[in-house]
């Protein structure tokens, strides 16, 4: 027997005795009874105050409302994509006569250099009327600082995180300089 082999078996002797001192501990479960007699015939007679209604006799009304549910929590969602290199206010998604809602957006710095990035809405194929920074600002210089080749997600959760403040209303972005940014997202109209 070799001095590895001696060594070997030295130490799963030691360890196969505390296996098996130790296993009964871990295979042992053991169940809770419990036993319900009697028949349970309670009707709910009020949720929140409010006579709850029957369906049929023994069968209550159920109403499911999805009235709170957010719009981007929808299978209609519509997609928007740019690359741009330039520091000029650029269309992301164009206005329409509805609200738009931003659902998710991913900004990504298309190059190893800093950039500034600002999502501004207004009215406008550039949104040059009435603008208001809704991530960012109106200063091209004082926005969302991305690290060169970095990036920044936001959304994608099933909720709104940019709306537009009414109808003919687009959004757009603007940054400092003139490094390549990829803009991308799902947003939903109203």
């Amino acid at each position: 027997m070799t001095p590895e082999t001696k060594r070997d078996v030295l130490i799963a002797i030691p360890l196969l005795v505390v296996i098996l001192v130790l296993a009964p501990l871990f295979s042992h479960i053991t169940p809770f009874d419990a036993v319900i007699t009697g028949v349970n015939d309670q009707n709910l007679l009020e949720i929140a105050g409010k006579t709850v209604k029957a369906a049929a006799d023994g069968i209550q009304q159920v109403a499911i409302s999805d009235t709170a549910k957010d719009p981007c929590f929808a299978n209609d969602l519509q997609t928007f994509s740019i690359t741009m290199s330039t520091s000029m206010m650029t269309a992301l998604i164009p206005p329409t006569s509805q609200v738009l809602m931003v659902c998710g957006i991913h900004v990504h710095a298309n190059t190893g250099n800093p950039e500034v990035i600002n999502i501004i809405e207004g009215g406008g194929s550039s949104c040059a009327m009435n603008p208001l920074a809704v991530d960012g600002s109106l200063t091209s210089s004082k926005g969302i600082r991305i690290p060169g080749n970095g990036y920044f997600v936001m959304g994608y959760g099933g909720t709104t995180i940019y709306k537009t403040s009414g109808p003919n209303r687009g959004f757009c972005v603007q940054t400092a300089g003139t490094n390549a940014m990829v803009v991308s997202g799902i947003y939903h109209t109203q």
